[in-house]
């Protein structure tokens, strides 16, 4: 018998659990926003990811809702405590949780 994970303070991320990740369509200006703080070509959703981590640090007390994209959807990955966080504020703004994403990376570059 194997046993069980064992708590190490990690927090685990599956790319494969769609439960565990967000599907966000950036509108174009916000992508090429991202796109061009990264010198070093990073993927879409590394750039909206630390962008959205790094407003969540801010921690505004409310979001403007920005709209959705029409663009490809990326699909976002969060920690459970950055998702509750991400959910707390999209309720206190009334948005849902793509409409929160996008305004956070807005505020965010």
């Amino acid at each position: 018998m194997t046993p069980g994970p064992q708590k190490t303070g990690i927090c685990l991320m599956s790319r494969r659990d769609a439960r565990k990740a967000l599907t966000i369509r950036l509108p174009e200006d916000l992508r090429r926003g991202l796109v061009a703080r990264s010198a070093d070509h990073r993927p879409l959703a590394f750039l909206l990811r630390g962008a959205v981590v790094a407003a969540l640090r801010e921690a505004p007390d409310q979001l403007a809702g920005r709209g959705r994209g029409t663009a490809r959807p990326i699909l976002l990955q969060l920690a459970p405590e950055e998702r509750r966080a991400l959910d707390a504020l999209a309720l206190r703004s009334g948005l849902g949780p793509e409409e929160a994403v996008i305004a956070l990376a807005y505020w965010a570059i």
